[in-house]
């Protein structure tokens, strides 16, 4: 299926992989970031560029916190690179980071929990999960108004 989400081309990472639409109301879009300390400035500027080229119009500063917090929570953690998938559908911008080791159920120094808490603060709903083998996946959901 041919990919027509609206992008910039320039905007985007070179191994992002971007989806059409299932429905006029669902876009998502995929990217990697290396494990350095800048790519959560990245990752957040990469979601602004996705949420700006969907079209969408509504204060979505919450979500941009939680990428980056989130990005930044995986920098601190694990192997590989950083995975991070972004969709929106109706009244809302779901966030999901992955990476190789992360410590999932694990106690977290200082820190980390407050980047955490601010996530918690911040979105309707997020959790963690561990899809495949040794790869975990922080994830959150942060409602938008249209």
């Amino acid at each position: 299926m041919p990919d027509d989400t609206p992008s910039s081309p320039d905007a985007r990472p070179s191994n992002e992989r971007r989806h059409a639409p299932r429905s006029p109301l669902i876009f998502r879009t995929d990217a990697a970031f290396p494990p350095l300390p800048q790519s959560a400035v990245e990752a957040r500027g990469w979601c602004l560029d996705a949420l700006r080229g969907w079209g969408l119009v509504s204060d979505f500063s919450a979500a941009l916190a939680v990428c980056e917090d989130l990005v930044s929570f995986a920098v601190q953690f694990g192997t590989g690179e950083i995975e991070v998938r972004l969709s929106s559908g109706p009244r809302r911008i779901t966030i999901s980071v992955s990476r190789h080791g992360l410590p999932l159920g694990q106690p977290l120094p200082e820190e980390q929990r407050k980047l955490l808490t601010r996530v918690g603060a911040l979105a309707s709903s997020w959790g963690v999960r561990r899809p495949r083998g040794d790869i975990g996946t922080l994830w959150a959901d942060v409602e938008v108004q249209p």
